[in-house]
C-alpha cells in the first residue's frame, strides 16, 4: 500500500506541474500585447494625418488631415482597442507603399503608425510586420468615414496641388 501511495503521489506532482506548465502556456500564447501602451489620451490629440500609400511621389498621397473632436476620438478608441497579432509572413505582405497614421498635439508629433497599403490589417511594429486586430472598424474604415477634406501632400507631409 505504501508503495502505491507513493508513486501516485509522485505522479499526482507531476500531473500537477505539467498541468501549470501547460495552462500558463496557454495563458501566454493567447493574450495579444496591446498595439498603444499606455493608451493615447483622445482629449490630448487635436490632430490625426492620415497619409495614404503614396505610389508616385509627383503625384503625392491622398491625406486628410482630421480636427474634428468626434473623429478624432473615435480613431483614437480605435488604436487603442487594437492588439499586435502573429507576425506576417513574407508572402503575404501586399505590395503597395505604407501609409501613415500620424497624431499630433499642439502641432508636435506624439504617435505614429505605419501600415503595409491602406487596408490597416499589417503594421510595422518593433522593425516587423504584424498582423494588427481591432475591437471593431479599422483604421482605413474611419478614415473613409471622416468628413475631413481630401487633400494631397508631399514626401515632407507639405500639402501640394497635384499635377494634371
Amino acid at each position: 500500500m505504501s508503495t502505491l501511495w507513493g508513486r501516485n503521489r509522485r505522479w499526482g506532482w507531476v500531473g500537477l506541474i505539467v498541468g501549470s506548465l501547460t495552462l500558463w502556456v496557454m495563458l501566454s500564447c493567447t493574450s495579444s500585447p496591446s498595439l498603444v501602451s499606455p493608451p493615447l489620451d483622445p482629449e490630448s490629440i487635436d490632430e490625426i494625418l492620415v497619409v495614404l500609400a503614396m505610389g508616385n511621389p509627383d503625384y503625392g498621397a491622398d491625406s486628410k488631415r482630421i480636427t474634428d473632436p468626434d473623429e478624432i476620438r473615435r480613431m483614437v478608441g480605435v488604436f487603442n482597442g487594437a492588439t499586435l497579432g502573429r507576425r506576417v509572413r513574407d508572402i503575404d505582405l501586399a505590395v503597395a507603399d505604407t501609409s501613415t497614421y500620424y497624431f499630433y498635439r499642439d502641432g508636435e508629433r506624439v504617435q505614429s503608425f505605419i501600415f503595409n497599403g491602406n487596408d490597416s490589417e499589417r503594421i510595422a511594429h518593433q522593425s516587423r510586420w504584424h498582423w494588427v486586430h481591432y475591437p471593431a472598424a479599422k483604421p482605413f474604415d474611419h478614415y473613409r468615414a471622416s468628413e475631413a477634406e481630401v487633400i494631397v501632400v508631399d514626401e515632407d507631409l507639405e500639402e501640394m496641388e497635384r499635377p494634371d
